[in-house]
């Protein structure tokens, strides 16, 4: 689940919890994630995300900072990629669907 509120027209903050479920070869583990940062668009196509994750599982936490870039290819979708380091270091790229 995130919460978004507006900060004002083109900024707006959000924060969220997750369940993680993580299944690797010879363990698996159930925990719980967090997250918080802003939104900012701009120019009418673009989209900026920082947040700060926090993840819980094995008994352990990891603590990572994510930037999410967004570029609108159409009325209700968005190209997205980020980049993520810290304990959980990755790059992510996708689509994202506006209902």
């Amino acid at each position: 689940a995130i919460f978004h509120a507006p900060i004002d027209r083109s900024l707006d903050w959000f924060a969220g919890a997750t369940i993680e479920m993580v299944d690797v070869p010879g363990d698996d583990d159930t925990g719980f994630g967090l997250r918080g940062g802003l939104r900012w668009s701009f120019a009418k196509s673009f989209e900026l995300s920082p947040e700060i994750r926090h993840v819980d599982v094995f008994d352990e936490g990891f603590t990572s900072l994510r930037l999410a870039g967004l570029f609108r290819v159409a009325p209700r979708l968005d190209i997205q990629a980020a980049l993520q380091g810290g304990d959980d270091d990755r790059f992510e790229a996708g689509l994202r669907y506006n209902f």
